[in-house]
């Protein structure tokens, strides 16, 4: 039996032919079964690891990284933006956990 590429899984073992890894799976080991990323990771498809979400973006979905819209902010490893108002001068206890105030 040939093994699959890292990135790629067997559906059924031993035989072929070999899949691309899910979205929001990493597939390292060919052999194993996909493993979905964690809260605030996210992984395209054909991944061998999970990646972490960037600053300024969201991951609710653990399949792909969406930009936070203009006026919306979030820390590395989000899954939700919020709302950069939130954080006005003078009413820094507004900040929600997600929010990056200035």
């Amino acid at each position: 039996c040939a093994s699959c590429s890292a990135g790629f899984i067997a559906l059924v073992a031993g035989t072929a032919p070999c899949s691309r890894c899910p979205a929001g799976f990493a597939c390292a080991n060919a052999t194993a079964e996909p493993v979905a990323c964690a809260v605030g990771f996210y992984a395209n498809a054909g991944s061998v690891q999970c990646q972490v979400c960037p600053a300024n973006h969201q991951c609710s979905l653990a399949s792909v990284a969406v930009p936070c819209d203009t006026g919306f902010s979030a820390p590395e490893g989000s899954v939700v933006c919020t709302d950069i108002d939130e954080c006005a001068e003078g009413f820094p206890n507004n900040c929600s956990a997600f929010a990056v105030c200035n």
